[in-house]
């Protein structure tokens, strides 16, 4: 019944997600740690899990989940939208602000739901190349936002999938020299050195975070948005009433009040980035780009090789197949020491037969 769709979306190609069938999944990002491993976050999850009432509908405005994250990023001049993971809210702001043939402008490559979301409206999307070695362009996405009266500027910072983190100085010229919103998504910000909070008293930005990488809570999906309060007040008239459920809700309220101990196993993933990173630079025909985030991208001529070595040792990896400005690159969840060393151990044996 394609002829009753909406002309936009009659060649749309919808978002692909792997099936997996590996032991070792490094391919979507997702934290190695299990927050209902410690005993103090299991406790107070049973606690919580006893006391809420499923057969009410959530607190339609999660007034504390908000005020909870406020605190968290001390940032209580500003208003909160909370979403199904950050992707919900992207969508929220789409829709809010995009009409038939408006565009949106980022860069190549980037997370890709920035560009479903603009397609899904009906709007254009301008994709800046990134310059060598993924490199945002940003005096180029300034150029392009004002030539094409830019609405929404999105940008990822730390970007996914390169782990590229655009200087501050560069966002602010973004800001300043154009007119549209900017859009900043810090999922991968508590991996990272600095975030970019401090631009929102520009009046025109929206920071997008979420719980699911840094927290470990992608499988209950709890992403936000912050910005001034008249930006928020208009997005939030697109958001769909109970948008998150009660569960959802007080596992997001504990989780940040107990951020310290949450977060504090990060240090370990970061650690494990350098070693990874490190050990990966032995390997003459790899190219290691510099991560911010809990990933390292890589470019190889042997990717096939690679990711069957990867696949034989039951590991799935995230390969960039079909993408010319991604060609021949893996991106490398970085989790565990057992899995950096079963990572170089299919390294070292497509490196040993290259030379055979």
């Amino acid at each position: 019944m394609t002829n009753f769709m909406r002309s936009c979306l009659r060649d749309f190609k919808e978002y692909q997600v792997a099936e997996i069938k590996e032991k070792f999944v490094i391919n979507a990002n997702e934290n190695p740690n299990n927050i209902m491993e410690d005993a103090v976050i299991r406790e107070k999850a049973v606690e919580i899990l006893l006391n809420t009432n499923f057969n009410r509908y959530p607190d339609p405005t999660a007034k504390e989940l908000k005020k909870e994250i406020k605190n968290y990023l001390n940032c209580e001049e500003y208003s909160v939208i909370v979403g199904n993971g950050a992707d919900e809210v992207i969508s929220y702001i789409t829709r809010t602000y995009l009409e038939p043939g408006d565009v949106v402008v980022t860069h190549l490559p980037t997370f890709e739901i920035y560009g479903l979301d603009t397609r899904i409206m009906d709007g254009e999307v301008v994709q800046v190349p990134d310059k060598e070695g993924f490199v945002v362009d940003t005096k180029r996405i300034i150029k392009e936002a004002n030539d094409k009266n830019a609405k929404l500027i999105f940008l990822c910072v730390p970007n996914n999938p390169t782990g590229y983190t655009i200087p501050k100085e560069e966002i602010k010229e973004v800001i300043e020299q154009t007119e549209g919103l900017v859009l900043l998504d810090e999922a991968y910000v508590e991996f990272s050195e600095k975030d970019n909070l401090d631009l929102l008293k520009t009046g025109r930005v929206i920071v997008l975070r979420t719980l699911s990488k840094a927290f470990g809570f992608a499988g209950l999906r709890l992403g936000y948005g912050i910005s001034t309060p008249e930006i928020i007040s208009c997005i939030e008239k697109v958001r769909e009433p109970y948008n998150l459920n009660s569960f959802t809700q007080k596992m997001g309220v504990m989780v940040l009040q107990n951020r310290d101990r949450i977060l504090a196993k990060n240090i370990k993933i970061i650690e494990l980035r350098k070693e990874l990173r490190d050990r990966l630079s032995a390997f003459s025909e790899v190219k290691i780009y510099d991560s911010q985030a809990n990933f390292i991208l890589v470019e190889t001529n042997r990717q096939e090789e690679l990711l069957k070595a990867l696949k034989e040792r039951s590991i799935l990896a995230k390969g960039y197949t079909g993408r010319e400005e991604l060609n021949n690159c893996i991106r490398l969840t970085v989790t565990t020491e057992e899995l950096n060393d079963l990572i170089i151990e299919a390294f070292e044996e497509v490196q040993v037969k290259a030379y055979d």
